[in-house]
C-alpha cells in the first residue's frame, strides 16, 4: 500500500514537472509569440556576442549597442547569457525601451525565468508592454503565492495606467 502511494505521488510529481516545463521557457513563449522582435539571424549573432562577453558590463554594452526589438522569447534567451541570477533585471532595463508588446502568457514566461524575489521588479519593467493585461491579469497573479504580492501585482498594473 505504501509503495503504491509513493508510486502515485511520484507519477503526480513527474506530471506536474512536465506541465510546468511545458509552460516555461523559449518553447512556451514561441508558441504564443505575439510580436516578431529581432529577426533570428541578427538575434543569434547578438546572442553569440553576449555569450562571448566575459563580464556583465560588457554584456550590457553589447545589449545597449544592439539594434532592433526583443520579443518575450528573446528576453528569455538574453537572461540565459547573464552571469549572475539577479543580473537579469540589469539586462532587462538595458533593453526595456525596445521590448515588443506581449500577451500575459508571454509575460508569465519572462517572469518564470527570474528568481521569485525578482518577479515583481521584472513585472514593473514589462507591465506597460502587456497588451491583454485586463483579461489576463489572473495568469500573472497565479505565479505569486501570497495575497500581498497579488495586491502588488494589481498596484503595478494600475501604476502603469492599465
Amino acid at each position: 500500500m505504501a509503495k503504491e502511494m509513493m508510486s502515485r505521488a511520484s507519477e503526480n510529481l513527474t506530471a506536474t514537472a512536465r506541465e510546468r516545463d511545458d509552460l516555461r521557457g523559449p518553447a512556451a513563449a514561441s508558441r504564443t509569440q505575439h510580436t516578431a522582435g529581432m529577426d533570428e539571424r541578427n538575434f543569434s549573432q547578438l546572442e553569440q556576442k553576449l555569450k562571448s562577453a566575459l563580464f556583465l558590463e560588457d554584456k550590457l554594452a553589447v545589449l545597449s549597442q544592439s539594434k532592433g526589438s526583443f520579443n518575450a522569447d528573446q528576453v528569455f534567451r538574453v537572461f540565459q547569457t547573464v552571469p549572475q541570477v539577479h543580473d537579469e533585471i540589469k539586462a532587462l532595463r538595458t533593453i526595456q525601451e525596445r521590448l515588443c508588446p506581449m500577451i500575459c502568457a508571454e509575460a508569465v514566461a519572462v517572469l518564470e525565468a527570474v528568481p521569485y524575489s525578482d518577479k515583481l521588479k521584472v513585472l514593473d519593467i514589462i507591465a506597460s508592454k502587456i497588451t491583454d493585461i485586463r483579461s489576463g491579469i489572473g495568469y500573472i497573479e497565479d505565479i505569486f503565492n501570497y495575497s500581498s504580492e497579488k495586491a502588488k501585482v494589481r498596484e503595478i498594473i494600475s501604476k502603469h495606467g492599465l
